[in-house]
């Protein structure tokens, strides 16, 4: 249940990560993938878009971080053919980059002037509704980079973009690092998320682990913080998730 409702689920076909989300991902909702410095989130949202795709789900992904050359590269490298679902107009990206490098965007959708977050609103609205699926995927990489160019007020757009996420049946998927922002804009983030999967790196054993945890989740049981839930990405899978001690 969520608000009252019960919520058509959206499975990340992460082995393990679904059942701590209780299903899977919930429709019309934002899960923001929170990662401490140098602990990778990308693949995390890679393997949920292709997922999506897989079952039939159109996935707008919207950069701002890096060019839309390198998500592809960085897809394929994982071993996923993505060029078929981009020629048929289901892995749509939004380019929110190239206008921050000040270079010209080939991209259908791209965002005439990122440090505006109206602007990304406008292209993210226009992807949406080219899309003609019943449900859709929607990949933010990055939020931080967000904050960085349009300022902390920025992040009170997800309450726009929710509004077009149940207006199109899409579910949000928005990595965010947590760099030394004023903790007013990390509780501000925390807030406007319906679910947040933080991504850390703790010392065990002498090694460096990676664990996941879910501090906040919207639906099913109680938030799960106090489980730390070891993962490693894996150049075949993306991201694997290993069994707790």
């Amino acid at each position: 249940m969520f608000d009252g409702f019960v919520m058509d689920v959206r499975k990340t076909n992460i082995l393990g990560l679904d059942e701590f989300l209780d299903g899977g991902l919930r429709h019309n909702t934002i899960t923001t993938l929170w990662a401490y410095p140098g602990v990778q989130s990308s693949p995390f949202a890679y393997r949920i878009a292709v997922e999506a795709l897989k079952e039939g789900d159109s996935c707008v992904y919207v950069t701002s971080c890096k060019n839309i050359s390198s998500v592809e590269y960085e897809m394929r490298s994982f071993g996923w053919d993505v060029l078929k679902y981009v020629r048929g107009n289901r892995l749509i990206f939004v380019d929110a980059y190239s206008g921050l490098m000040r270079t010209t965007s080939n991209a259908r959708f791209n965002v005439k002037n990122p440090r505006d977050a109206s602007s990304i609103t406008k292209a993210l609205e226009c992807a949406l509704a080219s899309t003609g699926n019943e449900h859709t995927v929607v990949v933010y990489d990055s939020v931080s980079t967000l904050v960085d160019h349009c300022g902390k007020e920025s992040i009170d757009e997800f309450l726009v973009w929710k509004g077009l996420f149940r207006k199109n049946n899409a579910t949000g998927v928005f990595l965010f690092t947590e760099w030394p922002y004023e903790w007013s804009v990390m509780e501000r983030l925390e807030e406007l998320s319906d679910t947040v999967v933080a991504l850390k790196a703790v010392e065990d054993k002498v090694i460096l682990q990676e664990y996941l945890t879910i501090p906040k989740m919207a639906w099913g049981d109680p938030a799960r913080n106090d489980i730390l839930i070891p993962f490693k990405i894996d150049p075949l899978e993306g991201v694997i998730l290993l069994d707790p001690e």
